[in-house]
Protein backbone atom coordinates (compact mmCIF):
# COMPACT_ATOMS: atom_id res chain seq x y z
CA UNK A 1 0.00 0.00 0.00
CA UNK A 2 0.75 3.66 -0.56
CA UNK A 3 0.14 6.77 0.97
CA UNK A 4 -1.18 9.23 -1.52
CA UNK A 5 0.25 12.16 0.08
CA UNK A 6 3.31 10.70 -1.00
CA UNK A 7 2.77 11.52 -4.64
CA UNK A 8 1.97 14.60 -3.73
CA UNK A 9 5.16 16.99 -4.42
CA UNK A 10 6.62 14.44 -7.33
CA UNK A 11 7.92 16.04 -10.82
CA UNK A 12 5.63 15.03 -14.15
CA UNK A 13 7.88 13.37 -16.73
CA UNK A 14 7.37 13.01 -20.25
CA UNK A 15 8.50 9.63 -20.52
CA UNK A 16 9.07 10.04 -24.15
CA UNK A 17 11.61 13.18 -23.65
CA UNK A 18 12.55 13.01 -20.39
CA UNK A 19 11.31 16.64 -19.80
CA UNK A 20 9.57 17.68 -17.10
CA UNK A 21 6.01 18.87 -17.43
CA UNK A 22 4.94 19.80 -13.97
CA UNK A 23 4.93 18.82 -10.78
CA UNK A 24 1.91 17.13 -8.57
CA UNK A 25 -0.02 19.90 -6.18
CA UNK A 26 -3.12 17.84 -5.24
CA UNK A 27 -4.90 14.61 -6.20
CA UNK A 28 -8.40 14.46 -7.26
CA UNK A 29 -10.52 12.02 -5.80
CA UNK A 30 -13.74 10.50 -7.45
CA UNK A 31 -17.01 9.91 -5.33
CA UNK A 32 -16.09 5.76 -6.04
CA UNK A 33 -13.00 6.85 -3.87
CA UNK A 34 -10.44 6.00 -6.90
CA UNK A 35 -8.28 8.59 -7.89
CA UNK A 36 -9.24 10.27 -10.57
CA UNK A 37 -6.16 12.63 -11.41
CA UNK A 38 -3.53 14.74 -10.55
CA UNK A 39 -3.70 18.65 -10.48
CA UNK A 40 -0.49 19.72 -11.04
CA UNK A 41 1.16 23.27 -9.79
CA UNK A 42 0.80 26.57 -11.96
CA UNK A 43 3.58 27.48 -13.85
CA UNK A 44 3.71 30.74 -13.00
CA UNK A 45 1.88 32.66 -10.19
CA UNK A 46 -0.21 34.20 -12.30
CA UNK A 47 -1.56 30.77 -14.23
CA UNK A 48 -4.23 28.46 -13.28
CA UNK A 49 -3.17 25.14 -11.85
CA UNK A 50 -3.62 22.21 -14.59
CA UNK A 51 -4.97 18.78 -14.40
CA UNK A 52 -3.72 15.33 -15.49
CA UNK A 53 -6.17 12.55 -15.63
CA UNK A 54 -5.00 9.48 -14.30
CA UNK A 55 -5.28 7.42 -17.32
CA UNK A 56 -2.97 9.60 -18.74
CA UNK A 57 -0.10 8.34 -16.39
CA UNK A 58 2.10 6.02 -17.73
CA UNK A 59 3.36 5.36 -14.02
CA UNK A 60 3.32 6.70 -10.87
CA UNK A 61 6.83 5.84 -9.23
CA UNK A 62 8.82 6.60 -6.20
CA UNK A 63 10.40 9.56 -7.23
CA UNK A 64 8.20 10.42 -10.11
CA UNK A 65 5.07 10.20 -12.13
CA UNK A 66 5.48 9.85 -16.06
CA UNK A 67 3.28 9.97 -18.99
CA UNK A 68 3.43 9.22 -22.62
CA UNK A 69 0.34 11.81 -23.01
CA UNK A 70 1.62 15.54 -22.06
CA UNK A 71 -0.10 17.18 -24.43
CA UNK A 72 -3.85 16.33 -22.43
CA UNK A 73 -2.68 18.25 -19.82
CA UNK A 74 -5.48 21.00 -19.45
CA UNK A 75 -6.01 23.91 -17.42
CA UNK A 76 -7.45 22.67 -13.82
CA UNK A 77 -11.56 23.42 -13.89
CA UNK A 78 -13.29 22.44 -10.44
CA UNK A 79 -15.27 19.32 -11.51
CA UNK A 80 -18.48 18.87 -9.29
CA UNK A 81 -18.86 16.11 -7.32
CA UNK A 82 -14.66 15.84 -6.94
CA UNK A 83 -13.09 16.06 -3.71
CA UNK A 84 -8.99 17.17 -2.94
CA UNK A 85 -6.67 15.00 -0.99
CA UNK A 86 -4.89 18.09 0.41
CA UNK A 87 -6.22 21.75 -1.02
CA UNK A 88 -9.83 23.09 -1.95
CA UNK A 89 -12.81 23.82 -0.24
CA UNK A 90 -13.49 19.74 -0.73
CA UNK A 91 -10.25 18.27 1.01
CA UNK A 92 -10.20 14.87 2.66
CA UNK A 93 -7.26 15.89 4.63
CA UNK A 94 -8.55 17.53 7.65
CA UNK A 95 -11.96 15.98 7.61
CA UNK A 96 -13.71 14.65 10.75
CA UNK A 97 -13.87 11.00 10.06
CA UNK A 98 -17.65 9.82 11.72
CA UNK A 99 -20.21 7.38 11.69
CA UNK A 100 -23.60 7.67 10.81
CA UNK A 101 -24.53 7.55 14.69
CA UNK A 102 -22.65 10.66 15.27
CA UNK A 103 -19.03 8.72 16.51
CA UNK A 104 -16.35 10.78 15.63
CA UNK A 105 -13.29 8.12 15.08
CA UNK A 106 -10.58 10.90 13.89
CA UNK A 107 -9.54 13.41 11.90
CA UNK A 108 -8.21 12.05 8.62
CA UNK A 109 -4.46 12.47 7.76
CA UNK A 110 -3.95 10.76 4.58
CA UNK A 111 -5.31 7.78 2.67
CA UNK A 112 -3.90 4.96 1.38
CA UNK A 113 -3.91 3.77 -2.09
CA UNK A 114 -3.32 0.19 -3.37
CA UNK A 115 0.53 -0.70 -4.53
CA UNK A 116 2.27 -0.05 -7.90
CA UNK A 117 -0.44 2.22 -9.95
CA UNK A 118 -3.24 1.51 -7.92
CA UNK A 119 -5.57 4.68 -7.74
CA UNK A 120 -8.29 3.06 -4.97
CA UNK A 121 -8.47 3.90 -1.28
CA UNK A 122 -8.03 1.31 0.81
CA UNK A 123 -7.94 3.22 3.87
CA UNK A 124 -7.42 6.41 6.04
CA UNK A 125 -4.87 6.92 8.34
CA UNK A 126 -6.87 8.98 11.55
CA UNK A 127 -5.56 11.62 14.27
CA UNK A 128 -7.00 11.87 17.34
CA UNK A 129 -4.90 15.12 17.95
CA UNK A 130 -1.20 16.35 18.91
CA UNK A 131 -0.83 14.84 22.58
CA UNK A 132 -2.91 11.48 21.58
CA UNK A 133 -0.79 10.81 18.77
CA UNK A 134 2.59 11.16 20.83
CA UNK A 135 0.55 8.80 23.21
CA UNK A 136 -1.67 6.82 21.75
CA UNK A 137 -0.19 6.66 18.32
CA UNK A 138 -2.38 7.29 14.99
CA UNK A 139 -5.33 5.01 14.20
CA UNK A 140 -6.13 3.19 10.78
CA UNK A 141 -9.50 2.72 9.12
CA UNK A 142 -9.70 0.16 6.47
CA UNK A 143 -12.16 1.23 4.00
CA UNK A 144 -15.68 0.28 4.88
CA UNK A 145 -18.61 -0.40 2.31
CA UNK A 146 -19.78 3.02 2.10
CA UNK A 147 -17.69 6.22 2.79
CA UNK A 148 -19.69 9.89 2.11
CA UNK A 149 -17.29 12.68 1.61
CA UNK A 150 -19.44 15.84 2.77
CA UNK A 151 -18.26 19.82 3.31
CA UNK A 152 -17.79 19.39 6.81
CA UNK A 153 -17.18 15.38 7.63
CA UNK A 154 -16.63 12.03 6.20
CA UNK A 155 -19.21 9.98 7.07
CA UNK A 156 -19.16 5.63 7.14
CA UNK A 157 -21.41 3.21 8.44
CA UNK A 158 -22.39 2.56 11.76
CA UNK A 159 -20.28 0.16 13.58
CA UNK A 160 -16.78 1.32 11.82
CA UNK A 161 -15.76 2.34 15.13
CA UNK A 162 -14.93 -1.39 16.05
CA UNK A 163 -12.71 -1.77 13.14
CA UNK A 164 -10.43 1.25 13.66
CA UNK A 165 -6.75 -0.56 14.71
CA UNK A 166 -3.59 1.30 16.04
CA UNK A 167 -1.84 2.31 12.99
CA UNK A 168 1.41 0.43 14.04
CA UNK A 169 -0.83 -2.66 13.81
CA UNK A 170 -1.76 -2.02 9.92
CA UNK A 171 1.93 -0.89 9.11
CA UNK A 172 3.27 -4.28 10.19
CA UNK A 173 0.39 -6.55 8.24
CA UNK A 174 1.40 -4.38 4.82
Amino acid sequence: MRRAREIVGLPVIDAKTGKQVGKVYDLLIGDDWRIDGFILSPRSLFMPCRYMAWSDAASCGEDAVTTRQPKRIRNWKRVRGGITLVDGRRKVRGLPLMTTEGHILGVVEDVYLEKQMGNTVIGFELSEGFISDLIEGRKWLSMPETAIAGDDALVVPAGSEQTVAPFCVMMEGS
